[in-house]
């Protein structure tokens, strides 16, 4: 198996993802991110906006999911959230001009 990593400088999973046998579709298990801290630090850049992502969790379409008590979100489908509200936002302002 090869090491892709995450992206994210500061990501404390950095380095650690592995990818399936065959392909270079990560396992779910390397494609899942725990934890409030964790998933802020993906995608805020700091742990301490840890609140917000449970505001997020709470008041958005944000694809989470609980294990327990922990908050979860898998890599991919947040990054297609992200994606789909840039998508969203750059068709709002073109129907404006």
């Amino acid at each position: 198996m090869s090491k892709q990593g995450c992206y994210h400088p500061l990501c404390p999973l950095k380095g650690t993802t592995n990818t399936a046998a065959n392909d270079n579709t990560p396992t779910l298990a390397d494609d899942t991110i725990r934890t409030a801290n964790t998933i802020s630090v993906h995608m805020f850049g700091d742990a301490s906006f840890r609140r917000r992502v449970y505001h997020l969790a709470q008041s958005s379409n944000l694809p989470f999911f609980k294990i327990g008590s922990v908050l979860c979100i898998r890599r991919s489908a947040l990054d297609r959230f992200i994606a789909a509200q840039e998508d969203r936002r750059s068709n709002d302002d073109s129907k404006r001009k």
